[in-house]
């Protein structure tokens, strides 16, 4: 079943730009990974694509709904993000707007990416990215390659640890300034696994070219599970911060 409809900024009656568009729709459209969602098709005169119907959750309101959640459901979407991305990467696909309201839990707990590609025909890439997931190159107006998608898997990890979304409760009009003027990143929780914490903050590193790639960090999640994750660690780590009145 056909679902999504996603707005493309095409300028009509340019042969060359629908032309490449539909390119880019024929590369996606041949992709093929077990956690991405596929594209089936798209329309250039009415500038959709089209994707695949997912009947999932996402992992933004998985995260809301659960109170607490199984370590072994951590340790899949992790796992599953960075094949997803590497694969996209290793095909010359930059995603752009990895953020948990992209990631779908299928009901059989299968973890999806959804939204990817396309940068070209973004409306204007920063207002298209939510700023928590954002990387300092881009607020700062920078050209961007596929390292802004490290970044923003590295914040996808802080949310699955503290059990809320990167700068909860900062005005977004306020985050560009604490990601670049003052250099500062969310704090994950005491107790985070060192392996995890030593993961996630090396993605939020300012310098792309300091940022791993999909391949080390996928070196890294083949680690034993308890050296990940020990048993012992429960999903969120912290409590969960008390929304201001």
């Amino acid at each position: 079943m056909v679902k999504k409809l996603y707005d493309i900024n095409i300028f009509e009656g340019e042969k060359d730009t629908i032309q490449d568009f539909r390119n880019e729709c024929k590369k996606l459209m041949d992709l093929k990974h077990d956690n991405l969602i596929k594209v089936l098709g798209a329309s250039s005169p009415v500038k959709t694509v089209l994707w695949e119907f997912c009947t999932g959750t996402t992992l933004k309101d998985y995260v809301k709904i659960n109170e607490v959640y199984p370590r072994t459901m951590v340790i899949n979407v992790v796992r599953s993000l960075g094949k997803a991305l590497g694969h996209l990467h290793h095909k010359g696909i930059i995603h752009g707007s990895v953020k948990s309201s992209n990631v779908f839990i299928m009901p059989d707990n299968t973890t999806k990416l959804t939204d990817y590609g396309f940068m070209d025909w973004k409306d204007g890439v920063v207002d298209f990215i939510d700023p928590q997931y954002m990387a300092p190159e881009l607020f700062n107006g920078e050209s961007y390659r596929e390292k802004i998608d490290v970044y923003s898997f590295g914040m996808l990890l802080y949310e699955l640890a503290a059990g809320e979304q990167p700068f909860s409760y900062v005005p977004e009009d306020e985050i560009s300034h604490i990601v670049t003027s003052l250099n500062k990143r969310p704090e994950l929780p005491q107790a985070t696994p060192v392996l995890y914490k030593k993961i996630t903050h090396l993605c939020w590193a300012t310098d792309p070219e300091q940022r791993p790639s999909f391949h080390s960090i996928n070196d890294q999640l083949t680690k034993p599970e308890e050296v990940l994750f020990p048993a012992t660690i429960q999903f969120p780590i912290q409590s969960r911060t008390k929304q201001p009145p």
